[in-house]
């Protein structure tokens, strides 16, 4: 005979967490939703799928205007502006096409202010040659700061 007592007791979903799980499935990760709605990982992940919200669904083909704005913004927009524009696509998989598929490298924070043999000043945003007449040079790079800018600073 089956046994009830020891059968787990399974609580209904509410409509504010039923809510809460379709408005943030895309952004935060079944373990973060559990632990917001006191429920276990297994749960969210099996009310979601119920729901249709399937993890695989936020895998796409790349589209040409996504393409187009990485090639443009790669290295003068920061990680959390590039997100912000290609949700629901994660840092991590934005890095990796960009880097495998497109050819770019981010090897470091100077990167976004370079744009194909032109550097864009941190303080005054204008787009200059990279010379030394426009930068001041340390080592094999160039500063971040135009000449104005960086005399400017020193006053």
């Amino acid at each position: 005979m089956f046994d009830m007592s020891k059968e787990k007791h399974r609580k209904k979903w509410t409509e504010k967490e039923l809510q809460f799980l379709v408005n943030h499935w895309l952004e935060l990760s079944d373990d973060v939703i559990s632990m917001e709605l006191n429920r276990s990982k297994g749960g969210v992940a099996s009310k979601r799928n119920e729901l249709g919200l399937f993890r695989q669904a936020q895998k796409s083909q790349w589209q040409e205007w996504e393409e187009d704005f990485l090639v443009r913004n790669f290295y003068l927009l920061g990680q959390e502006a590039i997100c912000d524009v290609l949700k629901p696509r994660k840092w991590e998989t934005i890095r990796a096409y960009a880097t495998k598929q497109l050819g770019l490298r981010r090897k470091n924070r100077l990167y976004k202010h370079q744009i194909e043999g032109k550097r864009k000043c941190k303080e005054c945003e204008k787009l200059l040659e990279e010379t030394t007449t426009n930068f001041y040079k340390d080592g094999n790079s160039f500063r971040t700061l135009c000449i104005p800018c960086g005399m400017s600073t020193l006053n």
